[in-house]
């Protein structure tokens, strides 16, 4: 009667339900089920399957003692961007429970039992927090007394890339057999110190009785390899050692095994096994085009960029995944990083010039207190805090501020804040024809001229490193951008000089080495050489014309020219020259207007060829 005993204990209710699903699950000691994300995540959280991003199937199995069977069915179906849904079906059998009388306990006969846990449920995942619900249903028979009942689960996590939290309650339902069923309120914590580690710790409180705990680590050294070890406090052994449970996934494609052996308490080492498959979303229109190295050229730069963002360089961060982006533009894990990021990035900042504004305002700089507050408000027009400091100082600069100079003083600040600095100089000079000797016009009007200064500085410092880096178009368009604003500083004249010259001198060299190539009949490295000539001209006729008489030479088949100029498009937008990867990409679409990813390509080109110098 003591496997009895176990599977359905009068004070605790249906114990099997507690038992741990999964390969997976299991050699972790039952760890990571708060935040599970398989199928058996229906049982532990639902909130967990909401990351489940195609079909996802998995069947386990595991023998007891007294020949008891344990097994489940589960899967997730993602429903578009609207969520996940999940099912699955457990159950537990056994024939070998004893049955003897009193009178004769030496005469004994056998009789079976089962129990049966229908489950569906539903999860949904907005940014970093994932939330589910499930209902399920429950039958089981004791040898000929039968009985059912109605359950409900429910939980809610949080995501992040280097910890994901979650809790949950489950088995909230009527009575089975009169008993009540096991409900429980389990959280859980998941570290992942590096990409391939993940430490996960749960802390499960039934209501009928003390917490208990649960420990595991996994480690993948091989993309094919999961290794996995976990700790179970609430299996019943007087040694630590026999409530240590082990176990290997192995992965073949889309198909994933997981072997795990765990302890039983007093019945010894239990061994499970579970099979998973996954189905990928279909692409439709993509097979054609979208070859393997095309994904694995974006994953490449989805990693570079989160390795940036564990060193904490986000600017590089973000340029990686935006690479990723242009290699497939529906990534969805690259989109997800720049939005975490960027919003990382505009609060970074946010906080940098509020604090800037409050000391610059502590500090008497009303000028400069109010520009950063303005930068704030401009990021985020709803802080409230930012803009009672701008009161605060308007207030400070008004004072003792003639009627009839308030309307210009304030005029020159709105421009200088606009950073039209030239205008705001201009401003504050005429206000200095009346009262020449005015401070705190004087002050404004040094300030507003640091401010040119410093602008042109940067601009001719980071012109002469995109020189030395050999982007003369970037540098070309800095200078020209700020020379446009300042047009009779000599520096900036001298300097789009000295850029146009390089540029002149390197098309000339790039023209002559071409040509060469194209008489040799060296067709490819020709095409190249006037390639590079459109990088630092894109509208100059020579190359233009040798192109178009390379493209009748060597244009080998539609689909091979369209390839081509795909990836010279993506090679120039890596080099920032956002206009000439158009003018590639509006050339796929003339050979071929269906070619995926480049509609795509070219609205984000313009969207950053626009925000450039913006």
């Amino acid at each position: 009667m003591l496997s009895f005993f176990i599977l359905l204990q009068s004070a605790t209710g249906l114990e099997f339900l507690r038992i741990g699903v999964g390969g997976r699950a299991v050699s972790l000691g039952n760890a990571y089920c708060a935040l599970a994300d398989d199928p058996y995540g229906i049982y532990y959280n639902p909130s967990g399957i909401g990351s489940i991003e195609s079909l996802y199937f998995s069947s386990f199995y595991g023998r007891w003692f007294l020949d008891t069977d344990l097994g489940s069915i589960a899967g997730a179906i993602p429903i578009g961007n609207k969520g996940v849904v999940g099912f699955g079906i457990r159950g537990l059998y056994t024939d070998r429970i004893e049955r003897r009388s009193e009178d004769d306990p030496w005469n004994y006969d056998y009789y079976s039992s089962h129990f049966l846990n229908l489950t569906m449920a539903y999860a949904l995942r907005k940014g970093n927090f994932g939330f589910g619900v499930g209902i399920g249903g429950i039958y089981g028979r004791i040898e000929s007394v039968a009985g059912k009942s109605v359950s409900m689960d429910a939980g809610l996590g949080y995501y992040t890339r280097f910890f994901n939290f979650g809790v949950s309650i489950s088995n909230l339902g009527t009575k089975f057999l009169n008993a009540g069923l096991p409900t429980t309120i389990r959280s859980g914590l998941c570290i992942e110190p590096f990409r391939k580690l993940r430490l996960s710790f749960d802390i499960v409180k039934p209501l009928e009785y003390g917490f208990t705990y649960n420990l595991g680590v996994e480690f993948v050294p091989l993309d094919i390899l999961r290794l996995r070890m976990g700790y179970n406090n609430d299996l019943y052994s007087e040694s630590m050692i026999k409530k240590i449970s082990a176990g290997v996934g192995l992965k073949a494609g889309n198909i994933l095994v997981d072997y795990s052996a765990s302890p039983s308490g007093i019945f010894g080492l239990t061994h499970y096994l579970s099979l998973s498959f996954n189905i990928p979303k279909r692409e439709k229109g993509r097979e054609k085009y979208l070859v393997t190295n095309e994904k694995m050229m974006s994953e490449t730069y989805l990693n570079q960029g989160i390795d940036y963002y564990n060193q904490g360089k986000l600017e590089e961060a973000l340029n990686a995944w935006d690479l990723a982006l242009i290699w497939e533009p529906d990534n969805q894990k690259a989109l997800k990083w720049i939005e975490r990021t960027q919003k990382n990035i505009k609060n970074g900042r946010i906080k940098t010039f509020l604090n800037d504004g409050i000391k610059e305002f502590n500090n008497g700089n009303n000028l400069e207190a109010i520009y950063n507050f303005e930068k704030v408000l401009k990021m985020d027009s709803t802080l409230t805090k930012v803009k009672t400091w701008i009161e605060k100082v308007k207030i400070r600069m008004e004072k003792g501020v003639p009627e009839n100079k308030r309307e210009k003083i304030e005029l020159g600040i709105s421009r200088f804040r606009d950073g039209k600095y030239s205008e705001a100089i201009k401003i504050w000079e005429e206000v200095l024809k009346v009262e020449p000797t005015d401070k705190k016009v004087l002050g404004y009007l040094s300030r507003a001229k640091e401010k040119i200064n410093e602008e042109i500085g940067n601009a001719l410092k980071s012109s002469d490193n995109y020189v030395s880096q050999g982007n003369l178009k970037s540098a070309l368009s800095l200078v020209s951008w700020v020379l446009n604003k300042y047009p009779v500083n000599e520096k900036l004249k001298k300097q789009k000089t000295f850029v146009l010259q390089k540029i002149e001198d390197r098309i000339s060299k790039l023209i002559s080495e071409g040509r060469k190539f194209f008489n040799e009949g060296e067709n490819l490295k020709a095409e190249k050489k006037f390639q590079e000539v459109l990088e630092c001209d894109n509208r100059n006729s020579q190359a233009l014309i040798y192109l178009e008489r390379l493209k009748e030479k060597t244009e080998r088949g539609r689909e091979k020219g369209a390839k081509r100029y795909y990836l010279l498009g993506v090679e120039a937008y890596t080099k920032y020259n956002f206009q000439l990867a158009i003018d590639y990409w509006e050339r796929v679409l003339q050979i071929a207007p269906s070619y995926p990813n480049v509609k795509k390509n070219i609205e984000r080109a313009k969207f950053k060829l626009e925000k450039l110098y913006e």
